[in-house]
Protein backbone atom coordinates (compact mmCIF):
# COMPACT_ATOMS: atom_id res chain seq x y z
CA UNK A 1 0.00 0.00 0.00
CA UNK A 2 0.96 3.77 0.35
CA UNK A 3 1.72 5.02 3.95
CA UNK A 4 2.74 9.21 4.66
CA UNK A 5 5.14 9.24 7.43
CA UNK A 6 4.75 12.62 9.44
CA UNK A 7 7.85 13.05 10.71
CA UNK A 8 7.13 15.64 13.19
CA UNK A 9 4.20 14.43 14.39
CA UNK A 10 6.11 10.79 14.41
CA UNK A 11 3.01 9.03 12.89
CA UNK A 12 2.65 6.76 9.83
CA UNK A 13 -0.81 6.34 8.22
CA UNK A 14 -2.02 4.23 4.96
CA UNK A 15 -3.24 6.90 2.47
CA UNK A 16 -6.76 6.48 1.46
CA UNK A 17 -6.87 7.50 -2.48
CA UNK A 18 -10.00 9.29 -3.81
CA UNK A 19 -10.98 10.43 -6.61
CA UNK A 20 -12.39 14.44 -7.68
CA UNK A 21 -16.13 12.34 -6.63
CA UNK A 22 -14.52 11.21 -3.01
CA UNK A 23 -14.79 8.39 -4.47
CA UNK A 24 -12.24 5.55 -3.19
CA UNK A 25 -10.46 4.83 -5.68
CA UNK A 26 -9.03 0.12 -5.64
CA UNK A 27 -5.42 -0.34 -6.81
CA UNK A 28 -3.31 -2.84 -6.17
CA UNK A 29 -1.28 -2.96 -3.02
CA UNK A 30 2.36 -3.32 -4.74
CA UNK A 31 4.33 -0.03 -5.88
CA UNK A 32 7.65 0.38 -6.24
CA UNK A 33 8.29 3.93 -7.05
CA UNK A 34 7.03 7.40 -6.20
CA UNK A 35 8.04 10.75 -8.37
CA UNK A 36 7.72 13.94 -6.89
CA UNK A 37 6.56 16.22 -9.96
CA UNK A 38 7.45 20.39 -9.92
CA UNK A 39 3.62 21.09 -9.85
CA UNK A 40 3.50 19.47 -6.51
CA UNK A 41 1.77 16.15 -7.58
CA UNK A 42 3.03 12.57 -6.86
CA UNK A 43 3.15 10.11 -9.01
CA UNK A 44 2.85 6.23 -7.79
CA UNK A 45 3.74 3.39 -9.87
CA UNK A 46 4.23 -0.33 -9.51
CA UNK A 47 1.77 -3.06 -10.60
CA UNK A 48 -0.58 -2.58 -13.46
CA UNK A 49 -0.99 1.10 -12.25
CA UNK A 50 0.03 4.41 -11.95
CA UNK A 51 -1.80 7.01 -9.76
CA UNK A 52 -1.69 11.06 -9.79
CA UNK A 53 -1.71 12.48 -6.19
CA UNK A 54 -2.12 15.96 -5.61
CA UNK A 55 -0.28 16.67 -2.43
CA UNK A 56 -2.39 19.37 -1.47
CA UNK A 57 -5.67 18.54 -1.93
CA UNK A 58 -5.26 14.30 -1.61
CA UNK A 59 -7.18 14.13 -4.57
CA UNK A 60 -5.84 10.63 -6.73
CA UNK A 61 -6.19 9.82 -10.45
CA UNK A 62 -5.32 6.55 -11.27
CA UNK A 63 -4.55 5.39 -14.24
CA UNK A 64 -4.32 1.70 -15.37
CA UNK A 65 -0.99 0.39 -16.73
CA UNK A 66 -1.15 -1.70 -19.40
CA UNK A 67 -0.35 -3.99 -22.37
CA UNK A 68 -1.73 -6.44 -24.11
CA UNK A 69 -4.88 -6.41 -21.51
CA UNK A 70 -1.92 -7.72 -19.19
CA UNK A 71 -1.01 -5.65 -16.12
CA UNK A 72 2.80 -3.93 -16.55
CA UNK A 73 4.95 -3.78 -13.70
CA UNK A 74 6.83 -0.04 -13.69
CA UNK A 75 10.42 -0.06 -11.63
CA UNK A 76 11.30 3.49 -12.19
CA UNK A 77 10.51 6.67 -14.31
CA UNK A 78 12.02 9.93 -15.39
CA UNK A 79 10.09 13.19 -16.06
CA UNK A 80 11.18 14.66 -19.99
CA UNK A 81 9.02 17.66 -19.27
CA UNK A 82 5.72 18.61 -17.43
CA UNK A 83 3.87 16.20 -19.56
CA UNK A 84 5.68 13.17 -20.18
CA UNK A 85 6.59 10.62 -18.10
CA UNK A 86 9.36 7.61 -19.28
CA UNK A 87 8.08 4.30 -17.60
CA UNK A 88 10.84 1.35 -17.15
CA UNK A 89 9.23 -1.47 -17.10
CA UNK A 90 9.77 -5.20 -16.54
CA UNK A 91 8.68 -6.98 -19.01
CA UNK A 92 7.95 -4.42 -21.95
CA UNK A 93 10.66 -2.13 -22.00
CA UNK A 94 10.40 1.84 -22.27
CA UNK A 95 6.97 3.14 -21.57
CA UNK A 96 6.04 7.02 -22.73
CA UNK A 97 3.15 7.88 -20.59
CA UNK A 98 1.44 11.30 -21.58
CA UNK A 99 0.30 12.59 -17.90
CA UNK A 100 -2.61 15.14 -19.85
CA UNK A 101 -4.06 12.38 -22.06
CA UNK A 102 -3.29 9.41 -20.56
CA UNK A 103 -1.92 7.33 -23.23
CA UNK A 104 0.79 5.14 -23.18
CA UNK A 105 3.51 4.46 -26.02
CA UNK A 106 5.38 1.46 -26.02
CA UNK A 107 8.99 1.02 -27.05
CA UNK A 108 10.16 -2.63 -27.10
CA UNK A 109 13.56 -4.20 -28.91
CA UNK A 110 13.04 -4.56 -32.21
CA UNK A 111 15.59 -6.89 -33.75
CA UNK A 112 15.45 -5.25 -36.83
CA UNK A 113 15.69 -1.98 -35.49
CA UNK A 114 19.12 -0.38 -36.00
CA UNK A 115 18.37 2.23 -33.32
CA UNK A 116 15.83 -0.06 -31.05
CA UNK A 117 15.93 -0.43 -27.55
CA UNK A 118 17.93 -3.81 -26.61
CA UNK A 119 16.14 -4.72 -23.38
CA UNK A 120 12.61 -5.52 -22.21
CA UNK A 121 14.06 -4.89 -18.79
CA UNK A 122 14.45 -2.03 -17.62
CA UNK A 123 15.45 -0.84 -14.52
CA UNK A 124 16.13 2.39 -14.21
CA UNK A 125 16.01 5.65 -15.55
CA UNK A 126 17.45 8.97 -15.86
CA UNK A 127 17.24 12.34 -17.93
CA UNK A 128 20.58 14.15 -17.70
CA UNK A 129 20.77 18.07 -17.72
CA UNK A 130 21.90 18.07 -21.23
CA UNK A 131 18.31 16.49 -21.72
CA UNK A 132 19.53 12.74 -22.80
CA UNK A 133 17.53 9.96 -21.91
CA UNK A 134 19.38 7.08 -20.24
CA UNK A 135 18.01 3.73 -19.98
CA UNK A 136 19.27 1.13 -17.77
CA UNK A 137 18.32 -2.68 -18.04
CA UNK A 138 19.83 -6.41 -17.97
CA UNK A 139 22.23 -6.52 -20.90
CA UNK A 140 22.02 -2.39 -21.67
CA UNK A 141 22.77 0.92 -20.96
CA UNK A 142 21.37 3.37 -23.49
CA UNK A 143 21.49 6.88 -24.12
CA UNK A 144 18.87 8.56 -26.45
CA UNK A 145 18.32 11.95 -27.42
CA UNK A 146 14.72 12.63 -27.28
CA UNK A 147 14.47 14.92 -30.19
CA UNK A 148 16.22 12.81 -32.77
CA UNK A 149 15.36 9.73 -31.37
CA UNK A 150 18.09 6.50 -31.84
CA UNK A 151 19.43 5.02 -28.91
CA UNK A 152 23.35 4.43 -28.41
CA UNK A 153 23.80 1.53 -26.77
CA UNK A 154 26.89 0.83 -24.20
CA UNK A 155 28.03 -2.32 -23.67
CA UNK A 156 31.47 -4.07 -21.46
CA UNK A 157 33.98 -5.11 -23.38
CA UNK A 158 36.35 -7.71 -21.57
CA UNK A 159 40.04 -6.15 -21.60
CA UNK A 160 38.76 -2.46 -22.36
CA UNK A 161 38.61 -0.35 -19.32
CA UNK A 162 37.12 2.36 -21.03
CA UNK A 163 34.06 0.79 -21.17
CA UNK A 164 31.31 0.20 -18.06
CA UNK A 165 32.01 -2.50 -15.64
CA UNK A 166 29.11 -5.03 -16.65
CA UNK A 167 26.21 -5.04 -18.84
CA UNK A 168 23.34 -5.48 -16.24
CA UNK A 169 22.88 -1.82 -15.39
CA UNK A 170 20.68 -1.74 -12.24
CA UNK A 171 20.95 2.41 -11.00
CA UNK A 172 21.83 5.82 -12.43
CA UNK A 173 22.51 8.87 -11.25
CA UNK A 174 23.77 12.10 -11.92
CA UNK A 175 25.55 14.10 -9.76
CA UNK A 176 26.02 18.33 -9.29
CA UNK A 177 28.95 18.44 -11.45
CA UNK A 178 27.20 16.20 -14.70
CA UNK A 179 28.84 13.25 -13.67
CA UNK A 180 26.94 10.38 -14.49
CA UNK A 181 27.01 7.28 -12.10
CA UNK A 182 26.21 3.59 -13.22
CA UNK A 183 25.60 1.14 -11.04
CA UNK A 184 26.37 -2.62 -12.32
CA UNK A 185 26.58 -5.98 -10.95
CA UNK A 186 30.23 -5.69 -11.10
CA UNK A 187 30.92 -1.88 -9.19
CA UNK A 188 29.96 1.61 -9.32
CA UNK A 189 30.99 3.31 -12.90
CA UNK A 190 31.59 7.16 -13.60
CA UNK A 191 31.27 9.46 -16.90
CA UNK A 192 32.26 12.92 -17.01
Amino acid sequence: GIFKLDIIGKSLSKLDLYDSDRKKLSYSESFHRIYHEKEGQLWVAGLGALIQVNSSTGESKLYPIRHEGKPVFILDGAFQESNILWLASTEHGLIKFNTETGRLSVHSPDVMGKYSIQSSYISALMIDNTGNLWVAGTNTLERANLYAKPFVNFQHQRGNPSTITHNSVLALSEDDDGTLWIGTANGLNCVD
